[in-house]
């Protein structure tokens, strides 16, 4: 995932864009923290991108 480039989703290159709302980004956040809650283990990432927003 590290190099997958994240952005606009209609721009060029851009591989990940961004979640469709706000709802959606609580709702993947919840799932986290649910599977760290039940050991699961993070393979990649495990923060909020840096361009924020639905990211």
């Amino acid at each position: 995932m590290a190099k997958l480039k994240v952005g606009n989703g209609v721009e060029e290159g851009v591989v990940v864009g961004s979640l469709i709302e706000a709802s959606a980004v609580y709702k993947v956040d919840e799932h986290m923290k649910d599977a760290k809650a039940k050991s699961g283990r993070i393979v990649t990432g495990s923060e909020r991108h840096a361009l924020g927003g639905n990211f």
